[in-house]
C-alpha cells in the first residue's frame, strides 16, 4: 500500500495524469481496510485520455442494437513513408471499436450517416478489427470523426475501456492524429 497523503488531491490527480498512472484512490481517514469488499469508503479518480478519432467503420449491434450500430471502428492518421518513393503520405491506423456511451439518437444517426458511406473494403492502412464478430464489420469512408474518452493504449496500440463523447464537425478527418 503507498504512503497516504491527506489534502491536495487535485494536485495528486494531476501529478498521476503527468506519469501516466491509472489514476489515484480517495480514502475516509478513519476507516480500516476490508478485504474483498466494496464498501463506498475508498473512491477510484481514474486518468482518462480524450482525443478525436476517425470513424472507418461499424460492427453491427445485436439486442436492441439490432440492424443498427453496436461499435464503431475508430482510428487515426499516422504519416508513412510512401512505398512508391514520392514522399510521405498518411495511412489510416486502426485504433479500435468503441460501443459504450452511445445513446440512442446517436446510435440513430450513426447508423444512418455511415450508411451513406458504406465502401466493400477496409479504409484502414495498418490493423484491422479482431474477434469472432469482426467478419460482420461493416467498412465505410473515413470522413466523419467522433471524440473519444479511453484508460489507456494496450500494447497492440488499441484503446482500452474506449466510451464515445461525441461527434466532432470541426475537425478535418485527415488532422486526427494519435495524441500524446
Amino acid at each position: 500500500m503507498p504512503r497516504h497523503h491527506v489534502g491536495g488531491g487535485a494536485d495528486l490527480f494531476e501529478a498521476a495524469r503527468r506519469q501516466g498512472l491509472e489514476g489515484v484512490v480517495a480514502k475516509r481517514l478513519h476507516t480500516p481496510y476490508r478485504a474483498g469488499k466494496r464498501t463506498g469508503e475508498r473512491v477510484k479518480a481514474r486518468v482518462w485520455g480524450r482525443q478525436e478519432f476517425v470513424i472507418g467503420g461499424y460492427i453491427p449491434g445485436e439486442g436492441r442494437r439490432s440492424k443498427r450500430v453496436g461499435s464503431l471502428l475508430v482510428g487515426y492518421y499516422d504519416k508513412r513513408h510512401s512505398e512508391l518513393g514520392k514522399g510521405e503520405e498518411q495511412g489510416l491506423i486502426f485504433a479500435g471499436g468503441v460501443g459504450s456511451g452511445l445513446n440512442e439518437e446517436q446510435l440513430d444517426l450513426l447508423t444512418r450517416e455511415l450508411g451513406k458511406r458504406e465502401r466493400p473494403d477496409s479504409p484502414f492502412d495498418r490493423g484491422a478489427p479482431r474477434g469472432p464478430k469482426a467478419r460482420f464489420a461493416v467498412f465505410c469512408e473515413p470522413e466523419l470523426v467522433c471524440e473519444v474518452a479511453w484508460t489507456e493504449w494496450t500494447d497492440e496500440g488499441t484503446l482500452r475501456q474506449p466510451a464515445f463523447k461525441g461527434m466532432r464537425d470541426d475537425k478535418d478527418p485527415r488532422e486526427v492524429v494519435r495524441e500524446q
